[in-house]
């Protein structure tokens, strides 16, 4: 039986293409540049989620990241926290307890620490992994593996292939892939 793994979120997740080279279940990447964790909540983004090829699919894991975006726009941390929260809770209804929602950490990026984010992005990891332990939602801190500058390409912002393979392999160590 095939198992699924949906990646939804901003251009981190859209630019994620090297996933198969440590993953045997098939991946549906849902990651929209530019995303907002506004834009998440939208019904016609969340409706692609549980229909992919005209028939219902329960993933194995949904795998979410998204909210740096909203760092960019001055959006107040309390309502980016806020619509990741809905948005866990919402696919963990719609998906009926059935698929393991996983949240991965927003990232202290080069450009972001430079911008001042550093604190904020803290700031919503914290608050998102006390919401994660009390609706048993996995949380995956990032952080701590992706601290050198070689795991960001020149924009300082998104993952380079070195980056994403250091995800990957944390992700198969998680068994998750």
């Amino acid at each position: 039986m095939t198992k699924y793994i949906y990646l939804v979120g901003s251009s981190i997740v859209k630019q994620w293409s090297n996933i198969s080279d440590v993953s045997n279940k098939k991946i549906f990447n849902f990651g929209v540049s530019g995303f907002l964790t506004k834009s998440m909540l939208y019904k016609k983004y969340l409706k692609n989620l549980n229909i992919v090829n005209k028939s219902i699919i329960y993933p194995e894991y949904l795998i979410y990241y998204c909210g740096n975006n909203d760092l960019l726009h001055n959006i107040n941390p309390n309502i980016v926290i806020k619509h990741i929260k809905t948005f866990l809770l919402y696919t963990q209804e719609m998906f009926e307890y059935k698929t393991k929602i996983v949240y991965l950490s927003l990232l202290r990026s080069p450009k972001k620490i430079l911008q001042g984010y550093d604190e904020l992005i803290d700031y919503i990891n914290y608050h998102i992994l006390l919401f994660c332990k009390l609706h048993n939602i996995i949380f995956v801190e990032l952080n701590f593996l992706l601290n050198d500058r070689s795991d960001f390409v020149k924009d300082g912002v998104h993952l380079s292939n070195i980056g994403y393979n250091k995800v990957n392999n944390l992700l198969k160590i998680k068994k998750i892939f």
